[in-house]
């Protein structure tokens, strides 16, 4: 297995996953969220055991000497038990779990001091002082937080939409976000139109999407690949306890 080491960035949106042997890039996947406030503990478990399965299939190992993941709520209550529970099942000899914004840090700014605002599907910033201290603001979650996100601009663009229609004030968002739902348009009706937001809606709900649709444009990564950093980390940290 040699130096044989497994990075992954789980976001609220997607996950990805890659594993190197020095500086050979062996394989690289992505699949789902595995952020169990978004998608559920069933759906986050499937995901990234579905993950590892890839990206250990198309590596041609069955197991790695270390292993970094930076996961979107890792501080949640269990979410770093489960996933060292799934990494045991895949033979992970060591391991560590932070946040997704502590690999984004990472990823901006190398390890040195700098302070990066995210804004994916939610939005937190962190900041590294240039004795290693590390201070966070906002991360609060989409009930809490999270302006400025794709959630946020989604939401916000259709609770205006919804005034909008309230006053009789033309908007195409209403039948835009109506189209990606599967219907030509949403209901016209207050009374057929709160039925449908009951019934049919929550099942394809995804504010985080909408702001691709409302402004014709979606944003986009600004620093390196979060994946490559949770692979250095896992390098470093497998030779620091080799020496």
């Amino acid at each position: 297995m040699s130096g044989v080491v497994l990075g992954i960035d789980g976001g609220g949106t997607r996950t990805r996953a890659s594993i190197v042997d020095g500086e050979k890039v062996l394989a690289s996947a992505e699949n789902g969220s595995i952020k169990r406030l978004r998608v559920g503990a069933l759906a986050a478990e499937e995901h990234l055991r579905a993950l590892l399965e890839q990206v250990y299939s198309q590596a041609g190992v069955n197991g790695v000497r270390a292993a970094s993941a930076g996961v979107a709520s890792s501080t949640m209550p269990g979410v770093r038990e489960w996933i060292t529970a799934v990494f045991d099942d895949f033979q992970v000899e060591r391991a560590e779990i932070v946040g997704d914004e502590v690999i984004a840090l990472d990823a901006a700014f190398r390890g040195g001091p700098g302070i990066l605002q995210i804004a994916g599907t939610g939005t937190n910033c962190i900041g590294r002082a240039s004795d290693g201290g590390r201070e966070t603001a906002g991360g609060w979650s989409s009930r809490l937080g999270d302006e400025g996100s794709g959630y946020w601009i989604g939401l916000h663009a259709l609770r205006r939409a919804l005034r909008a229609y309230d006053r009789g004030e033309p908007t195409r968002i209403l039948d835009v976000v109506g189209c990606a739902w599967g219907t030509a348009t949403l209901p016209r009706s207050r009374q057929t139109l709160t039925a449908w937001l009951k019934t049919e809606m929550p099942s394809r709900w995804e504010y985080s999407s909408k702001p691709r649709l409302i402004l014709s444009s979606r944003c986009c990564s600004c620093v390196p690949s979060c994946t490559a950093t949770t692979i250095s980390m896992a390098k470093f940290r497998w030779r620091g306890s080799a020496a």
